[in-house]
This record gives C-alpha cells, sequence and structure tokens, in this order.
C-alpha cells in the first residue's frame, strides 16, 4: 500500500486523509482477497447490511450490500475522501458537492468492478435499484466519524442532520 502523509492542520482538527491513489489501493488489495471478504456478505432483504473490515489511524474499509430498494439518502463523508468499489451487482447514486450546492443532481450507475473516487465534499444517495443484490467496499480516510445528510430542493442542498458513524466491528484485516 502506498502511503502519503497525514498532517494535523491544527490542534483538534481532524487529520488529512489519504489522496486517492492510495485509496484505490488499499481498496484493490482487499477486493483481490475475496477470502477475507466474500463468507462476511449478508443480504438482508429487511436492511442494509454493514460491517467495518479494517481500520488504522489514516483509513478504514467497510463492507455493504443493498438488496432492491435499499440506499442511504444523500449524505456527505464528514470531510473524508473515499473510494467505493463494486464488489457484485449495480448501484445507482445520485450526486452533487458541497462546492457547488445548487446545481441539479447527476445520476450515474455503478457496475460491477466500477470503482469511484469520491472527494470530502461529495454528496450522494446511493441505492440497488436492481433486483439482484449489490455488494460494495467504502474506504474512507481519514476514518469516517460522522455523515450529515441533506434534501435536494430548490435553490440546492439543504442540510438535514449529521449522525456519527458507527457500527458493527471485526477485527483489522492484513491487507498489505
Amino acid at each position: 500500500m502506498t502511503s502519503e502523509p497525514t498532517t494535523l492542520h491544527r490542534p483538534g482538527a481532524r487529520r488529512a486523509g489519504l489522496g486517492a491513489a492510495s485509496l484505490r489501493a488499499v481498496a484493490n488489495a482487499i477486493v483481490r482477497r475475496t477470502a477475507l471478504w466474500k463468507p462476511l456478505v449478508r443480504y438482508d432483504a429487511d436492511q442494509r447490511w454493514f460491517i467495518r473490515l479494517y481500520r488504522t489511524a489514516d483509513v478504514e474499509a467497510w463492507l455493504i450490500t443493498w438488496t432492491r430498494r435499499q440506499g442511504l439518502e444523500l449524505h456527505d463523508h464528514g470531510g473524508s475522501s473515499a473510494v467505493a468499489a463494486v464488489l457484485e451487482g449495480e448501484l445507482t447514486e445520485l450526486w452533487s458537492d458541497l462546492a457547488v450546492p445548487a446545481e441539479p443532481l447527476r445520476r450515474r450507475r455503478w457496475a460491477t468492478g466500477s470503482v469511484q473516487a469520491l472527494g470530502p465534499g461529495h454528496v450522494h444517495d446511493v441505492h440497488n435499484e436492481r433486483a439482484t443484490p449489490a455488494a460494495s467496499l467504502h474506504v474512507y480516510s481519514p476514518p469516517l466519524t460522522a455523515m450529515t445528510f441533506y434534501a435536494h430542493r430548490e435553490p440546492g442542498l439543504v442540510r438535514l442532520h449529521s449522525e456519527p458513524a458507527r457500527g458493527p466491528e471485526r477485527p483489522a484485516l492484513e491487507v498489505a
């Protein structure tokens, strides 16, 4: 895994995150080792399922599964950058950026094998429109601490509320 420097901006500030190339390297290392994540895939028809796979001071990775019509409404990643890799199935993303909050939401499909780089100002709604379940890997840097949720109304993004990011954990995977 490539290492990029992380620094504190000021006392109490969040650490600077790894860049897109390093996040892709972490994601690719995990994706290649299917024996580590594949047994953890669970599809729950009632709710989106997720588990934190890996965490260091600079990066963390989550496995998320999605059955038909499951999603997560418009949200950011609390200033973290991310890479999302689709492991199985297909996901749909509606997205914008906090730098241009008045623009209309854009739409794109994430097919199996696709990897999306998401900057710290990225706001998106991710969901599964297909009957086939989907699984994705999300790698964040710095580690995800909170998400803010939004509505998209005229003239653009409207902040609704923030929530801490937490979920079931397992021992860190060795991905080197």
